[in-house]
Formats: structure tokens, sequence, C-alpha cells
């Protein structure tokens, strides 16, 4: 008799929280590279600027796939059962236990080998 499935979902708070620190830090990055350029910036300042704006566009462009994982939570999950199951939005992929060698865990990455 095997134990039940432990499931393990997406944190949409903690998805959500995120998404907006990105999104404030892309408003705080365009008004300041504003304030460059209404100051006549220089070609350093210049450079300046456009790498602070692509690094806006990057967060917001991470703001809102961070909106899209929050809007499909269900589909994101780990679930340790008779197998190991992981969904990422997609369809889920299963591995059978008797197929791994070694778990590794850190703070960022789960590593199954």
């Amino acid at each position: 008799m095997s134990a039940p499935a432990r499931r393990f979902e997406l944190d949409a708070k903690a998805e959500r929280s995120v998404g907006r620190l990105r999104l404030v830090g892309a408003i705080i990055v365009f008004v300041c590279g504003g304030v460059l350029v209404a100051r006549g910036a220089g070609a350093v300042g210049w450079t300046l600027v456009v790498m602070a704006w692509l690094v806006g566009l990057g967060w917001i462009a991470a703001f809102v796939r961070a909106r899209r994982r929050v809007a499909g939570a269900g589909g994101h999950y780990l679930e340790l059962g008779d197998a190991l199951r992981m969904a990422r939005g997609a369809a889920p992929v299963e591995v059978p236990w008797g197929e791994v060698d070694a778990v590794r865990v850190d703070e960022d990455r789960l590593v199954v080998v």
C-alpha cells in the first residue's frame, strides 16, 4: 500500500508579489531615464538610458509572464506519489521512482538524476 501523493502547487501569491515588484522597478527605471533625457544626457547618459529602458522592458515582460503563470496556476505543480510528476503549464512529465538515481534540491532548483 503506497502513501497518498503529495502535491506542491505554484504559490500564486508569491508569483504576484514578485511580478508587482518587477513592474514597480520598471516604472522607476523609465521615470529615471526620462529625467536623464530631460536634463540633456550626454553620450554616456544616453547609453545608460537605453540600457535602463531595455532592463525595464525585460521586467515588464517578466511581469506579464508571471500574470500568465498565475492565471494557469493549476497547470504548474510537482506531485510526489508512486512516480514523480511535474507540470509547468503543459502536459505533465512522469518519472517512475525506479528510474530515479538521485534527487538534489536547493532554494531555486530541483534536479532529478
